[in-house]
């Protein structure tokens, strides 16, 4: 998150929000959840050369 934006969020609470979660915008949730399923597509990838064994010879 944009350090700018963080600021914003802070500078809004009041005492009764205090305690509750700022919610987030739909657009940057689906941004994070792209980048994590990018990040562990390529570690199913790195993990799967490193192996390099075949799935049919696993069972």
């Amino acid at each position: 998150m944009d350090q700018n934006a963080s600021e914003d969020i802070g500078a809004k609470r009041t005492a009764t929000s205090v305690g509750l979660n700022p919610i987030l915008d739909p657009l940057q949730c689906l941004s994070r959840w792209l980048l994590e399923l990018e990040r562990q597509q390529e570690n199913i990838i790195e993990l799967w050369f490193a192996c390099n064994v075949f799935l049919v010879h696993r069972t």
